[in-house]
């Protein structure tokens, strides 16, 4: 007579171990072999089990398994199930939405011989299952101007920030493979006023003209 089947644990990591055992027992007076037939999923285990009259004992037997899925256990009759679990997807890193953020106009301008820092941000996600890092680099024209180290939980994700400073021109920022421009123009020279000297507005120069006109008729007369 057989009873009490268990699985234990009811799920593993690949590569671990399920125990399989389950209660026998002689219900007669004579004694006799039991060839106890274990079936898990494709596998067919027998194992011979003696007992005398009326014995009874407990019967196990452990099992790995290193590919993932459930499996069906069945013990002339009794039956359960075990589960290997898939390994944890290692760490993946994808990158996306390059962008530089600019200082009061677009494109930036300076003063000649002057400089501007822009920000310089990319989004990064971990879409495996486990915590890993990635070394993230900034290029200017090509070669590595800065990196970060960015560790991320699986499935976690962050915005990875760079400070940028630059004087006029025009340059190829790049990050993971994802490039922008930056333009940085210098400021238009001021132009002098029109039709005025310098330093005295237009307005000065017209009532001086009237008030010395006005001054020498009344010495003439």
């Amino acid at each position: 007579m057989l009873s009490n089947l268990a699985i234990t644990p009811a799920e593993i990591e690949s590569g671990d171990v399920v125990t399989i055992s389950l209660d026998i027992e002689n219900i007669g007076n004579q004694s006799f072999t039991y060839v106890v037939t274990l079936q898990i999923g494709e596998l067919k285990l027998l194992i011979d089990v003696k007992l005398e009259a009326y014995e009874s004992t407990t019967v196990s037997q452990t099992i790995t398994h290193d590919i993932p899925g459930d499996y069906l256990v069945s013990v002339d009759g009794l039956t359960g199930s075990f589960t290997v679990k898939a390994p944890p997807k290692p760490a993946e890193f994808e990158f996306s939405d390059l962008r530089i953020f600019y200082p009061g106009v677009t494109p930036p301008e300076v003063e000649a011989g002057q400089t501007v820092t822009v920000i310089v941000s990319i989004e990064a996600e971990n879409v495996g299952e486990q915590e890993g890092g990635r070394t993230v680099e900034l290029k200017v024209d090509g070669e590595v101007i800065d990196s970060k180290e960015v560790p991320l939980e699986g499935g976690a994700s962050e915005t990875v920030l760079f400070e940028l400073t630059r004087g006029e021109g025009i340059y190829e920022v790049e990050v993971e493979g994802f490039t922008e421009s930056l333009t940085v123009n210098t400021q238009p020279e001021p132009e002098p006023e029109q039709g005025g000297i310098p330093g005295f507005p237009t307005l000065a120069i017209v009532i001086g003209v009237l008030l010395s006109l006005f001054i020498l008729q009344k010495i003439q007369s």
